[in-house]
């Protein structure tokens, strides 16, 4: 349903709410991004919070981010800790936050 917002002007009453009721500025964030539709007035509002290479990033790399919660599902990837970051199925990191370098090697960058 919130897909169907359009454009930056409709998810702001959602981000919004999110963000009154105690959501992380991060996730709110995260959330705009993948809602809003790609043009010129959502990414003029993007500049406001991510840099230039970052939005560059964004509109340019054809990715799918999925947050795992089940465990079972956690589990079948011989997971046993957080965070963890999977590439087209292969463990890359587990158990700690991720260095830039690394995630720039393991994207071909």
């Amino acid at each position: 349903m919130v897909g169907c917002l359009p454009g930056a002007a409709g998810v702001i009453p959602v981000v919004e709410a999110l963000l009154g009721k105690g959501a992380a500025l991060g996730s709110v964030l995260a959330f705009m991004m993948s809602v809003i539709a790609f043009s010129l007035p959502e990414m003029v509002i993007l500049r406001k919070v991510l840099k230039p290479k970052l939005i560059a990033v964004f509109v340019g790399v054809d990715a799918t981010v999925e947050k795992i919660t089940d465990m079972m599902q956690i589990a079948s990837y011989g997971v046993f800790g957080t965070p963890s970051v999977i590439v087209d199925g292969d463990v890359k990191c587990t158990g700690k936050v991720p260095k830039k370098d690394d995630i720039k090697k393991w994207l071909g960058k």
